[in-house]
């Protein structure tokens, strides 16, 4: 367990984070069906001290400022509160994190839940796109499923998938515990580890990703829906996080589309009006899963000449 901390005196608040290292590439045996985003969910749905009732009573006793999400590579709970709340925030955290029961009438609600999240993703073409991008762009990485998983292989995970996963990656080598905020780093330190004593010691289940094989050729997919816009995306493959190219990606990143005086703005937008919108974005992950790539919104007319004039600006 890795534990980082900030004293920040100039307002009387704590925020509590815990990252833990296992997302929807790390799902083995569960690939494709989003089992991580599915703990994340019912996570704080019940522990061996408390029901869902009484851990959401104290959440909105401390003002109601926590959340969670899930990613491709990582989960991340948090709670953010005064410092009079430190102790109850953290006893709260800790608790469902090291203690969760996953209660099976929980269980199913919150699948409930997904389902209707997974529908609304349908009807979104933003997201579709989003989904679409990586499919193509990954052919062996399981950097290539969505992170909600597909609904079908989704619905098909059970309360004992759930708290076998959980075993298997919820441990101490994986939590990587961030606490800022108006306290003495000393005192906060002793706190997090008697709140986490009981967080036993085990060894993480190993995952292997595959490399992804090069690129050779050009690659595009496209996807029909009742919409008045096209949506695009073009994209490539980059570097990890700790590439010395990073720097120099986010700044191509920055100069072509980002905000109202980057080029690709400035140009395709305002000047020659071939977009509703446009921006660039670099994703540089800890694993090989690095893109950079460019999204717009255009009339569909114009799709060809805004491909061809995204190109002229690269």
């Amino acid at each position: 367990m890795t534990v980082v901390l900030k004293e920040l005196h100039h307002v009387p608040i704590v925020s509590l984070q815990a990252y833990i290292k296992v997302g929807s590439i790390h799902e083995g045996k569960y690939l494709g069906r989003g089992i991580s985003h599915f703990i994340e969910h019912v996570i704080d749905d019940g522990t061996e001290r408390r029901t869902r009732a009484e851990i959401d009573n104290l959440v909105e006793e401390m003002g109601n400022s926590s959340n969670a999400y899930t990613t491709k590579d990582h989960a991340h709970y948090y709670i953010t509160t005064s410092r009079q709340h430190l102790e109850v925030a953290l006893d709260v955290l800790s608790d469902y994190l090291i203690h969760p029961t996953f209660p099976p009438a929980e269980v199913e609600i919150q699948r409930g839940i997904i389902w209707n999240e997974l529908n609304g993703d349908l009807d979104d073409p933003n997201q579709l796109l989003h989904d679409l991008y990586y499919e193509t762009a990954f052919r062996e990485h399981p950097a290539r499923f969505p992170v909600g998983g597909y609904k079908e292989l989704f619905m098909e995970l059970t309360r004992q998938d759930v708290v076998e996963f959980y075993q298997q990656h919820y441990v101490p080598d994986n939590l990587i515990f961030v606490a800022a905020g108006d306290f003495k780093t000393s005192e906060m330190l002793e706190k997090i580890c008697l709140a986490f004593q009981d967080f036993r010691r085990r060894i993480p289940t190993a995952i292997e990703l595959p490399g992804e094989p090069r690129q050779l050729a050009h690659r595009r997919a496209d996807r029909y829906m009742d919409v008045g816009l096209a949506y695009l995306t073009m994209g490539y493959h980059t570097v990890k996080v700790d590439s010395p190219d990073t720097p120099v990606v986010d700044v191509i990143s920055t100069l072509l589309g980002s905000g109202e005086s980057s080029r690709l703005f400035h140009i395709l937008k305002n000047q020659r009006q071939l977009a509703y919108a446009i921006q660039a974005w670099s994703e540089t992950p800890r694993y090989e899963g690095g893109c950079f790539g460019i999204d717009a919104e255009v009339e569909i007319e114009k799709l060809t000449e805004v491909e061809e004039a995204i190109l002229e600006q690269i």
